[in-house]
Protein backbone atom coordinates (compact mmCIF):
# COMPACT_ATOMS: atom_id res chain seq x y z
CA UNK A 1 0.00 0.00 0.00
CA UNK A 2 1.06 3.25 -0.66
CA UNK A 3 0.80 5.92 1.48
CA UNK A 4 0.44 9.62 1.14
CA UNK A 5 2.03 11.53 3.77
CA UNK A 6 3.34 15.16 4.58
CA UNK A 7 3.81 17.72 7.54
CA UNK A 8 2.43 15.29 10.16
CA UNK A 9 1.81 18.90 12.34
CA UNK A 10 -0.57 19.23 9.77
CA UNK A 11 -1.98 16.45 9.45
CA UNK A 12 -2.43 16.12 12.81
CA UNK A 13 -3.89 19.02 13.31
CA UNK A 14 -5.81 19.52 9.93
CA UNK A 15 -4.30 22.66 8.95
CA UNK A 16 -3.70 23.39 5.33
CA UNK A 17 -0.99 26.47 4.54
CA UNK A 18 -0.42 28.75 2.47
CA UNK A 19 3.45 28.90 0.72
CA UNK A 20 5.78 31.78 0.56
CA UNK A 21 4.11 34.41 3.05
CA UNK A 22 6.90 37.07 3.30
CA UNK A 23 6.61 40.66 4.72
CA UNK A 24 6.69 41.83 1.22
CA UNK A 25 3.76 40.28 -0.10
CA UNK A 26 1.26 41.31 3.21
CA UNK A 27 0.11 44.49 1.39
CA UNK A 28 -0.53 42.83 -1.99
CA UNK A 29 -2.44 40.15 -0.14
CA UNK A 30 -4.33 42.45 2.07
CA UNK A 31 -5.43 44.63 -0.91
CA UNK A 32 -6.70 41.58 -2.62
CA UNK A 33 -8.33 40.37 0.01
CA UNK A 34 -10.01 43.47 0.74
CA UNK A 35 -11.43 43.49 -3.31
CA UNK A 36 -13.31 39.72 -2.56
CA UNK A 37 -10.15 37.34 -3.33
CA UNK A 38 -11.03 34.08 -1.60
CA UNK A 39 -7.23 33.01 -2.27
CA UNK A 40 -6.20 36.34 -0.95
CA UNK A 41 -8.48 35.68 2.12
CA UNK A 42 -7.00 32.15 2.73
CA UNK A 43 -3.46 33.40 2.78
CA UNK A 44 -4.08 36.23 4.63
CA UNK A 45 -5.75 34.14 7.15
CA UNK A 46 -2.46 31.81 6.75
CA UNK A 47 -0.59 35.00 8.13
CA UNK A 48 -2.51 35.60 10.82
CA UNK A 49 -2.40 32.50 12.09
CA UNK A 50 0.83 31.18 11.81
CA UNK A 51 2.48 34.86 12.63
CA UNK A 52 4.72 34.49 9.56
CA UNK A 53 4.45 37.97 7.13
CA UNK A 54 2.29 39.49 9.84
CA UNK A 55 1.44 39.50 14.06
CA UNK A 56 -0.15 36.47 15.06
CA UNK A 57 -3.47 36.82 15.54
CA UNK A 58 -6.01 33.97 15.74
CA UNK A 59 -8.98 36.50 15.93
CA UNK A 60 -7.64 37.91 12.42
CA UNK A 61 -7.00 34.65 11.37
CA UNK A 62 -10.75 33.68 11.50
CA UNK A 63 -12.35 36.62 10.65
CA UNK A 64 -10.52 36.37 6.74
CA UNK A 65 -11.05 32.55 7.11
CA UNK A 66 -14.82 33.00 7.32
CA UNK A 67 -15.31 35.62 4.40
CA UNK A 68 -12.81 33.11 2.01
CA UNK A 69 -15.27 30.05 3.62
CA UNK A 70 -18.47 31.95 3.32
CA UNK A 71 -16.90 31.88 -1.02
CA UNK A 72 -16.47 28.36 -0.79
CA UNK A 73 -12.99 27.86 -0.30
CA UNK A 74 -12.43 25.00 1.23
CA UNK A 75 -9.32 24.93 2.52
CA UNK A 76 -10.62 27.90 4.70
CA UNK A 77 -13.23 26.47 5.42
CA UNK A 78 -11.52 22.92 6.80
CA UNK A 79 -8.95 25.45 8.77
CA UNK A 80 -11.98 27.18 10.11
CA UNK A 81 -13.05 23.74 11.45
CA UNK A 82 -9.49 23.22 12.84
CA UNK A 83 -9.57 26.10 14.94
CA UNK A 84 -13.16 25.75 16.23
CA UNK A 85 -11.52 21.86 17.02
CA UNK A 86 -8.41 22.99 18.80
CA UNK A 87 -9.89 26.22 20.26
CA UNK A 88 -8.20 28.83 18.55
CA UNK A 89 -9.45 32.10 18.64
CA UNK A 90 -12.66 30.88 19.98
CA UNK A 91 -13.54 28.53 22.52
CA UNK A 92 -13.57 24.83 21.64
CA UNK A 93 -16.86 23.67 19.86
CA UNK A 94 -16.90 20.74 17.90
CA UNK A 95 -20.33 21.03 16.80
CA UNK A 96 -19.18 23.75 14.78
CA UNK A 97 -15.98 21.72 13.87
CA UNK A 98 -18.04 19.44 12.06
CA UNK A 99 -20.32 22.32 10.31
CA UNK A 100 -17.02 23.45 8.90
CA UNK A 101 -15.18 20.21 7.58
CA UNK A 102 -18.32 18.63 6.36
CA UNK A 103 -18.36 20.66 2.86
CA UNK A 104 -14.52 19.57 2.27
CA UNK A 105 -14.90 16.27 3.27
CA UNK A 106 -17.84 16.00 0.74
CA UNK A 107 -15.46 16.64 -1.83
CA UNK A 108 -13.00 14.02 -0.76
CA UNK A 109 -10.57 16.22 0.83
CA UNK A 110 -8.42 13.49 2.43
CA UNK A 111 -7.54 15.82 5.82
CA UNK A 112 -10.83 16.76 6.23
CA UNK A 113 -12.63 13.43 6.23
CA UNK A 114 -9.78 12.31 8.39
CA UNK A 115 -10.63 15.16 11.16
CA UNK A 116 -13.96 14.58 10.61
CA UNK A 117 -14.13 11.07 11.60
CA UNK A 118 -11.57 11.94 14.50
CA UNK A 119 -14.88 14.12 16.10
CA UNK A 120 -17.13 11.10 15.07
CA UNK A 121 -14.92 8.56 16.87
CA UNK A 122 -14.65 10.28 20.33
CA UNK A 123 -18.36 11.66 20.62
CA UNK A 124 -17.93 14.71 22.57
CA UNK A 125 -18.08 17.98 23.15
CA UNK A 126 -21.75 18.49 21.55
CA UNK A 127 -21.06 15.56 18.86
CA UNK A 128 -22.95 12.44 19.25
CA UNK A 129 -20.45 9.18 18.40
CA UNK A 130 -21.14 7.97 15.21
CA UNK A 131 -18.61 5.05 14.88
CA UNK A 132 -20.43 3.77 11.18
CA UNK A 133 -19.74 7.36 9.91
CA UNK A 134 -15.73 7.38 11.22
CA UNK A 135 -15.51 4.22 9.75
CA UNK A 136 -16.66 5.58 6.55
CA UNK A 137 -14.74 8.19 6.33
CA UNK A 138 -11.48 6.51 7.51
CA UNK A 139 -11.93 3.99 4.73
CA UNK A 140 -12.15 6.66 2.37
CA UNK A 141 -8.83 8.41 3.40
CA UNK A 142 -7.70 4.72 3.67
CA UNK A 143 -8.46 3.95 0.11
CA UNK A 144 -6.94 7.07 -0.72
CA UNK A 145 -3.39 6.08 0.66
CA UNK A 146 -3.78 8.74 3.35
CA UNK A 147 -1.50 8.17 5.97
CA UNK A 148 -3.26 9.11 8.94
CA UNK A 149 -6.86 7.13 7.86
CA UNK A 150 -4.61 3.88 7.11
CA UNK A 151 -3.03 4.00 10.80
CA UNK A 152 -6.48 5.29 12.26
CA UNK A 153 -8.71 2.20 10.14
CA UNK A 154 -6.12 0.50 11.62
CA UNK A 155 -6.40 1.19 15.11
CA UNK A 156 -10.03 0.39 14.81
CA UNK A 157 -9.39 -3.25 13.79
CA UNK A 158 -6.53 -3.61 16.15
CA UNK A 159 -9.21 -2.52 18.90
CA UNK A 160 -12.51 -3.87 17.66
CA UNK A 161 -13.90 -0.32 17.56
CA UNK A 162 -17.02 -0.31 15.68
CA UNK A 163 -15.85 -3.19 13.48
CA UNK A 164 -14.80 -7.11 14.60
CA UNK A 165 -11.65 -7.41 15.76
CA UNK A 166 -9.47 -8.40 13.11
CA UNK A 167 -6.01 -8.37 13.83
CA UNK A 168 -5.46 -10.17 9.89
CA UNK A 169 -6.86 -7.02 8.76
CA UNK A 170 -5.22 -4.88 11.12
CA UNK A 171 -1.88 -6.42 10.29
CA UNK A 172 -2.59 -5.78 6.61
CA UNK A 173 -3.05 -2.06 7.73
CA UNK A 174 -0.91 -1.18 10.40
CA UNK A 175 2.36 -2.56 8.86
CA UNK A 176 2.49 0.13 6.01
CA UNK A 177 1.67 2.88 8.82
CA UNK A 178 4.01 1.70 10.54
CA UNK A 179 6.88 1.43 7.90
CA UNK A 180 5.87 4.96 7.46
CA UNK A 181 6.73 6.53 10.77
CA UNK A 182 3.57 5.88 12.86
CA UNK A 183 4.56 5.86 16.30
CA UNK A 184 1.22 4.03 17.73
CA UNK A 185 0.92 1.60 14.54
CA UNK A 186 4.80 0.78 15.17
CA UNK A 187 3.63 -0.22 18.72
CA UNK A 188 0.46 -2.33 17.85
CA UNK A 189 2.41 -4.39 15.31
CA UNK A 190 5.29 -4.91 17.09
CA UNK A 191 2.68 -6.30 19.83
CA UNK A 192 1.67 -7.98 17.30
CA UNK A 193 4.11 -10.17 16.30
CA UNK A 194 5.02 -10.53 19.76
CA UNK A 195 1.63 -12.87 20.33
CA UNK A 196 1.41 -13.84 16.96
CA UNK A 197 -1.96 -11.96 16.43
CA UNK A 198 -3.03 -11.89 12.53
CA UNK A 199 0.87 -13.24 11.85
CA UNK A 200 3.35 -15.44 12.97
CA UNK A 201 4.75 -14.76 16.26
CA UNK A 202 7.86 -13.23 15.49
CA UNK A 203 10.05 -12.18 18.38
CA UNK A 204 12.59 -10.26 16.36
CA UNK A 205 10.59 -8.61 14.90
CA UNK A 206 8.40 -7.50 17.42
CA UNK A 207 11.51 -6.28 19.45
CA UNK A 208 12.32 -3.99 15.91
CA UNK A 209 8.88 -2.27 16.29
CA UNK A 210 8.05 -2.05 19.85
CA UNK A 211 11.93 -0.67 19.78
CA UNK A 212 11.06 2.65 17.34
Amino acid sequence: MRIKHGCLFLVLLGLTTSHGIGQENIDALAQAAQNGDASAELQLGDAFRTGQGAPQDFGEALKWYRLAAAQGNYAAQGNLGTMYHLGLGVPKDDAQAVKWYKAPAMQGDPTAEFMLAQIYKQGDDGVKQDLPEALRLFENGAGAGFGPAVAALGDLYYNGQGVPQDYRRAMALLLPAASNGYALSQLQVGLMYKSGLGTKQNLSEATKWIAK
